[in-house]
């Protein structure tokens, strides 16, 4: 007879998995911004620096890769602005849940418009970028009440 712990679940493993899981969805909790931010900051400044040689690449329009490159360093600029405050206004967090949704579903619009013309990397770009924003944007309105005051005293 196989002997079952009492302290398993078949879900989440054992209890000190499910504390080791708990310690790690606190940590992104408090660190969601910085993440988003950073995020942003360096998938815009890449795509910006990298442009010409993106454009070949990804076979999409030029217009459309500086486009992104750029919102994507205003996205992060703004979730900078609001990681390193103490106190964050809701509507800003709402604004920025907002925006994240709204960018996931441009992005899965222009991979559906580009399904034809853009080359393999051009299509995966877009579609992972819809669902990190897009999943930024779940967690973010999830945890939207946490997010308003820093776990940092700043």
């Amino acid at each position: 007879m196989i002997k079952v712990s009492s302290q398993f679940n078949p879900i989440i493993g054992s209890r000190r998995q499910g504390q080791v899981l708990g310690m790690i969805q606190n940590k992104a909790k408090s660190n969601l911004l910085w993440i988003d931010s950073l995020g942003g900051l360096t998938v815009g400044i890449a795509m910006l620096l990298l442009l010409g040689w993106l454009t070949p690449l990804y076979k999409l329009p030029r217009g459309l890769i500086l486009l992104i490159g750029a919102m994507n360093v205003l996205y992060g600029l703004y979730s900078l602005s609001l990681a390193v405050r103490g106190r964050r206004p809701k509507a800003f967090i709402l604004l920025l849940i907002a925006a994240n949704a709204v960018w996931a579903l441009a992005c899965v619009r222009w991979a559906a418009i580009y399904v034809r013309e853009a080359s393999i990397l051009g299509f995966a770009h877009l579609s992972v970028e819809a669902l990190f924003v897009g999943g930024l944007a779940v967690l973010e309105w999830k945890w939207r009440e946490q997010l308003l005051q820093s776990p940092i005293r700043v």
